[in-house]
């Protein structure tokens, strides 16, 4: 038997591993009903339970779940600022603008399209112990940040840009159908020591159940629309301000 493993997958489990199995499942999921909460929960199940490669989660109880979240609204606020600039440039016909534009109309001193904006987002981090020795217990604990290689975080929708005067004058961005989607990769995170000791325990735990799957990491979208327009206010002289950069975890 493999070292660090309680259970033979090839053999049925005795009763007493399968039981002291549910029992600590069940310790692990009382102390996610009452430290955490019922999204970190789900996001666990989903992951412990190994019959997911790719879950897209669009309720309304996840959109006002992400909304209720501290950090994103200045992420999200930084990176439509950054883009109107970008935008106001193509008004002024003297620069290109990043991320995906697809302009519709397009006459002095206004301009009209739709767009897909990418960026690396985190969520909960303000966790106290949680950035030292990571956590399962609440959602946000759980996404923490944005993975590339699933999407990252997407802003996408309508936008339109109005010049007050001549080129480089006082310009106005409003963005409307806002479209947000949080893409990550559930999975243990190798930064933290208790998250790999937890994630070779879950195994253990699922093999000595008796459970046919093991768990799997999966691949996850959560998408929410805003609930009204952004508009951004852009002077004349004003440049567009650095953005803040968040590593990837």
């Amino acid at each position: 038997m493999p070292q660090g493993k309680l259970c033979d997958p090839s053999q049925p489990p005795d009763d007493l591993l399968r039981g002291g199995a549910w029992a600590i499942l069940g310790g692990v999921l009382a102390a996610q009903h009452f430290i955490g909460d019922d999204f970190g929960m789900e996001l666990f199940l989903r992951w412990f339970s190994g019959l997911y490669d790719d879950v897209t989660l669009d309720s309304d109880k996840w959109a006002a779940y992400m909304r209720a979240e501290e950090h994103l609204p200045a992420q999200i606020q930084t990176q439509l600022t950054t883009l109107a600039y970008g935008l106001r440039r193509l008004n002024d016909a003297d620069g290109t603008c990043e991320g995906e534009i697809k302009v519709a109309e397009q006459k002095p001193g206004m301009l009209k399209g739709t767009f897909l904006w990418r960026f690396h987002a985190e969520v909960g981090t303000g966790g106290g112990n949680r950035l030292k020795y990571g956590s399962y217990f609440t959602g946000y604990d759980l996404l923490h940040g944005s993975n590339k290689d699933a999407g990252d975080f997407t802003i996408e929708g309508q936008f339109t840009v109005q010049r007050a005067g001549p080129p480089t004058s006082a310009s106005t961005v409003t963005y409307d159908q806002l479209l947000y989607t949080f893409n990550d990769i559930a999975d243990q995170n190798t930064k933290y020591g208790t998250d790999i000791s937890f994630a070779r325990m879950s195994h253990n735990m699922s093999a000595c159940m008796g459970l046919t799957k093991r768990p799997k990491d999966y691949r996850l979208h959560i998408k929410w629309k805003a609930e009204s327009a952004v508009k951004i206010e852009l002077g004349p002289s004003d440049k567009a301000p650095p953005l803040k950069a968040f590593v990837n975890q």
